[in-house]
């Protein structure tokens, strides 16, 4: 019976060489948790048209544009230490905040100044 259904899954092929049988993975941890991870994203919503640079635990991660939206970065789970600063300036756009992020979540953040 079990050639049977390996034929079924290898319909239109004359060859059985190539067939080869779906198995489900053992190992069911996510990548975040074998990682220990997050994902974060970041929101310029200046409502002075300011081009924001977001600081990450000390070095500039990227700059955003008046409106816009950073892609999607994967991080370590934990403390870390954010800025907003306006770009070509030593300006803080929002006050500088701590956030610890939680294993395997999403999180977005934003300036408005």
């Amino acid at each position: 019976m079990k050639h049977f259904l390996v034929l079924l899954s290898c319909a239109g092929l004359i060859f059985f060489a190539g067939c080869k049988e779906l198995s489900t993975p053992t190992d069911p941890t996510s990548d975040c948790e074998k990682y220990n991870t997050a994902t974060i994203k970041f929101e310029n919503k200046s409502v002075n048209n300011y081009t924001y640079d977001v600081i990450w635990d000390g070095s500039r991660l990227t700059t955003l544009a008046p409106w816009t939206t950073s892609q999607t970065y994967t991080v370590s789970a934990g403390p870390h230490t954010l800025h907003f600063m306006r770009s070509n300036s030593s300006h803080e756009a929002c006050t500088t905040s701590w956030p610890s992020l939680a294993q395997c979540q999403s999180y977005t953040y934003w300036c408005s100044n």
